[in-house]
């Protein structure tokens, strides 16, 4: 039950620039949800960096 945006980060996760951009409209779209905090940024990130 993963969110769709995670599926795409995983898709982009071999192309940093595409991986950035998906990452930084994920980090627009949190935070108008989120008000500036960012629970999922340090519970994300630490997944994509996994060899």
């Amino acid at each position: 039950m993963l969110p769709s945006f995670l599926y795409q980060l995983v898709y982009y996760k071999k192309d940093n620039a595409r991986f950035l951009r998906v990452l930084i409209r994920f980090s627009q779209h949190e935070h108008r949800i989120l008000t500036g905090q960012k629970p999922y940024f340090k519970r994300v990130l630490p997944l994509f960096s996994k060899p």
